[in-house]
This record gives C-alpha cells, structure tokens and sequence, in this order.
C-alpha cells in the first residue's frame, strides 16, 4: 500500500487547525520519563518534521512496535502547544495508516523553528504536567484508513 501525507499539515496544524485530521510520518520514536513514562516523537508531512508528544494510552503501542518510527498515522485529535518556548504537538488520538514504511519526502524541522535541533534526548521539558494534563484518555484505533478528505503527497512527492 503506497503512503500518502497530507501536504503541508505541519504548517496547518502549527496554524491552529483543529479539524484537518493529517496523515503524518513519526520519523523518530523515544520514551521519556518524566515525571512518568511518555513517548515523544518527531512527525513529517513529507516536507516539514515537528516535535510531538503521545498521550500516555499509546505508551503500549509504542513499547510493542504497533507504531514506530517509520510509522504512518493519522492523527484524529490533537493539540498544538507551546512548552518552554517550542512549539509542540500533542497527539491525544491517533490511527495507525501503516506501521512501518520508508521515510516519505525530505523532512525538515518546521521553518518556524528552524533554529532548533530534533533534539530528542530525556533532559527535553515534554515530561512537563502542563502538557500532561491536555491529554485525556481515549482508545488507540488501527485501521487502514485513509484521509481521503486532504490533499496528500505519494512517495514521489507528487500532490494527489
């Protein structure tokens, strides 16, 4: 099955829209603990990459592989905060597309934040309880739907 990113959806989502529902690429998966345990990640839409946060019900997932990086979800609920001036997504529901592919496209960080690194280590603020307490529980779904709503990207870069 060919992986299609929604264009431009990092852009989108760093502009506040709540209802565009991406299909996305984590391109790097890493547990945190702080101050309980938690996944960050860093998602592409194929052409811009940004920082985001898993709530804490996909911890399982990610500790099973049921997603990783190379992962593509669709990501159904979410919110864009800032935590200690950087701009971060925090994934509250999300659908699994397909759970391991090649990276699509030429990930950049967002150029808003082109002065940051992906930097993933643990010393990061992402284990901070202001952006714990947005993430309410819910159910991880995994399905092969896709967003056939959105514009989206094929491997070769072409808008469908």
């Amino acid at each position: 099955m060919a992986a299609r990113l929604t264009a431009n959806a990092i852009a989108a989502v760093n502009g506040g829209d709540l209802d565009l529902k991406p299909v996305v690429q984590v391109l790097d998966l890493k547990r945190i603990a702080e101050p309980q345990e938690r996944y960050r990640a860093v998602v592409s839409d194929g052409s811009a990459a940004q920082k985001a946060l898993l709530a804490v019900k996909f911890n399982e997932a990610a500790k099973s592989g049921a997603v990783r990086s190379g992962s593509v979800v669709q990501l159904l609920e979410y919110v864009c905060s800032t935590v200690k001036n950087q701009r971060i997504i925090v994934i509250l529901e999300m659908k699994i597309i397909i759970r391991d592919c090649e990276t699509i496209g030429n990930r950049k960080l967002h150029p808003e934040f082109a002065s940051e690194t992906l930097d993933l280590s643990s010393s990061s603020s992402f284990g901070n309880s202001r952006v714990q307490s947005l993430v309410p529980a819910a159910k991880l779904v995994s399905s092969s739907a896709m967003n056939s709503g959105n514009k989206v990207q094929n491997f070769n870069g072409n808008t469908v």
